[in-house]
């Protein structure tokens, strides 16, 4: 793996220890610290406002990272990433107009019970954030990107990656709104909850491996995490720069 058992034992006193009100808890049983790009989207008020104090506070977040919870993981990944990138460079992009910048990953903590990731891609994001994928498209090649995480606990039962037989060109619509229902341009539909119609693959790592995969235009999701340990990761996503020179990892 990335990351020894006691970098990971690190990283989670240090999610433990970090205050509540930094932490974002969604009602679906996810937590996550710092906070999604996906939800500035989401806010009231000034746009670019939101945006710039967004990319401070993740900014901060990296220069705070090592203090915090004893273990670089930001060059932990860079080395990996860039060992895989053929000669250019990873980097975490700066914020849009040069203000802070984005976070290298984050925590996602999938409460026992009822934390999961329904079934997703993440080129379905664009249609679901525009305002915030119009602003990095210019900078990062959006579609198909990939998504990656590092186990720090796993689940006791469930909180399994699967991916599944289904590719965003060929499936782009979730049926009146059930995730687990798609409908192809074909006019095929995909029953996601049953494995006779739709082949998948499950993943279940291990803590400390890190797990890279087409996330961008691969259908996928992470199972309802059961028993009395929740699931906790790191992660993000990966994607060529426009210019082709280097790679951008963000979360």
């Amino acid at each position: 793996g990335v990351l020894d058992p006691e970098e990971i034992q690190c990283l989670l006193d240090g999610l433990d220890e970090t205050a509540p009100n930094e932490l974002t808890v969604l009602p679906n049983g996810i937590t996550l610290y710092p906070e999604s790009f996906s939800q500035q989207d989401q806010k009231v008020g000034d746009p670019s406002e939101n945006l710039r104090a967004y990319f401070q506070a993740c900014a901060l977040f990296r220069q705070r990272f090592l203090k915090r919870f004893g273990v670089s993981v930001e060059q932990r990944l860079q080395t990996v990433f860039d060992a895989l990138a053929g000669g250019r460079r990873s980097n975490v992009p700066q914020g849009f107009g040069g203000v802070g910048s984005f976070a290298p990953c984050s925590f996602r903590r999938l409460t026992s019970g009822l934390g999961r990731f329904n079934d997703h891609c993440g080129n379905l994001f664009h249609a679901e954030f525009p305002k915030f994928y119009e602003k990095l498209s210019p900078l990062v090649k959006i579609h198909d990107q990939l998504s990656f995480f590092v186990v720090l606990q796993q689940a006791q039962q469930g909180g399994e990656l699967i991916l599944f037989d289904a590719l965003w060109d060929h499936v782009k619509i979730r049926s009146d709104g059930d995730a687990a229902h798609l409908l192809g341009e074909d006019g095929r539909t995909y029953e996601l909850n049953d494995p006779s119609k739709v082949r998948r693959q499950l993943i279940n790592p291990r803590p400390g491996d890190l797990i890279i995969f087409g996330g961008g235009h691969i259908w996928h999701r992470v199972e309802t995490v059961e028993g009395p340990r929740d699931r906790i990761t790191l992660g993000g996503f990966l994607a060529n720069s426009n210019d082709d020179q280097s790679i951008y990892f963000w979360t």
